[in-house]
């Protein structure tokens, strides 16, 4: 079952609900076993209301030169 965080910068008490207009949000979906694909962790982030959101995980350039040692030093298996 993914676990989702959210992240507020503005909340609202309405009427005795609770209202959100602007977040962003993660969900995380971990498979450590691998069983349903080939890497241990999917992180997916949204945002809405206007909020803005940094993107996940590692970015490769046009500096990369394959080396692969990321690769082997990546413990979700990537």
């Amino acid at each position: 079952m993914p676990i989702i965080a959210c992240f507020t910068e503005e909340i609202s008490q309405a009427n005795g609900n609770f209202v959100m207009y602007r977040a962003k949000e993660e969900i995380y979906d971990a498979d450590f076993k691998m069983e349903h694909r080939n890497h241990k962790l999917l992180q997916t982030r949204f945002s809405f209301g206007g909020a803005t959101f940094n993107p996940a995980g590692v970015r490769i350039t046009d500096q990369c030169i394959e080396c692969g040692v990321c690769k082997e030093a990546c413990s979700f298996n990537a």
